[in-house]
């Protein structure tokens, strides 16, 4: 088993008091450094969030009782994000899976379902390969490799 895989191997409990903990156990300074490392420091609470098992408020809140952090902190300014994207979806409904812009190509000409080799982990190119299955095994990947 890779690190990768070790990483996202986590359990993570569908409870408030895990998502709490889970936010605790974040380290602002190791998130800064090396989210964006496919194994870095990332909160994994994004299916919290999602859920509605915390609010970005109250994860907020967790984080600054620890340590006090900055609106540019990158852990903050990310938090911002997702609000935003919130926001974003609430308003445009969801015309958000559409084009916001126009693009080199017209919409028409993008496929709207994934490629057999995509969706079976088995384009070749070992890093898609490896993050495809990792998400069949674990439910959830990193946001580098989801991108």
């Amino acid at each position: 088993m890779n690190n990768l895989h070790q990483h996202w191997s986590v359990s993570l409990p569908p409870t408030r008091e895990a998502a709490l903990s889970r936010a605790a156990a974040v380290r602002a300074e190791q998130y800064a450094k090396t989210r964006n490392h496919i194994d870095g420091a990332v909160t994994g609470l994004s299916p919290y969030v999602t859920h509605g098992l915390v609010t970005l408020s109250e994860v907020l809140k967790v984080f600054l009782e620890k340590e006090s952090l900055t609106v540019g902190h990158k852990l903050v300014y990310e938090l911002g994000w997702r609000e935003f994207f919130r926001h974003v979806w609430a308003h445009e409904g969801n015309g958000i899976f559409e084009s916001l812009h126009t693009g080199p190509l017209d919409d028409s000409r993008y496929k709207k379902e994934l490629p057999a080799d995509i969706r079976h982990a088995y384009t070749g190119v070992p890093v898609i390969d490896e993050s495809i299955r990792l998400l069949y095994s674990t439910g959830g990947l990193h946001n580098h490799a989801r991108m």
